[in-house]
């Protein structure tokens, strides 16, 4: 598998510059208010990386949609989640693209990962662009895995 390095740097660049387009914009969420509004779904998405970066899946699950969480316990996502051989640092929100009750949300992962080869201990921090689907379920706004 070969990695396209100079591919990531732009994408990383790109995402900045989509983040200080909204810093410079004056764009701000007007904060959860209980899922419902388009708004909410810039926090709500950050917020269920920040349950996942801080090892508390168990709190992620509620931002879950209802059918995905009618087929996994909390238990069971919650271990399966915090288990993972991957170290996930820092979220940042990119931007949203939404159409009725479904949007893509595109997000920045920092994280560290042991790469073989590194030797003992060591890890490799790197940065991963995400695309997540969420949908309106019920009036309120859910992550929908994609498996």
């Amino acid at each position: 598998m070969s990695i396209d390095f100079k591919t990531l740097r732009l994408q990383g660049l790109l995402g900045l510059l989509a983040i200080a387009a909204l810093l410079v914009g004056g764009c701000a969420s007007s904060g959860i208010k209980g899922g419902v509004s388009v708004d909410a779904i810039d926090t709500l998405s950050v917020q269920r990386w920040e349950y996942l970066i801080k090892r508390q899946a168990d709190k992620a699950y509620d931002l879950l949609s209802p059918g995905y969480r009618s087929t996994r316990t909390r238990e069971a996502y919650a271990a399966a989640m915090n288990s993972r051989p991957i170290g996930w640092k820092k979220v940042t929100f990119v931007r949203k693209e939404c159409e009725a009750d479904r949007c893509s949300v595109f997000l920045l992962v920092d994280h560290t990962i042991r790469l073989p080869g590194l030797g003992v201990g060591k890890s490799q921090e790197a940065f991963a662009p995400i695309r997540e689907t969420w949908i309106r379920s019920g009036g309120r706004w859910y992550y929908l895995p994609a498996n």
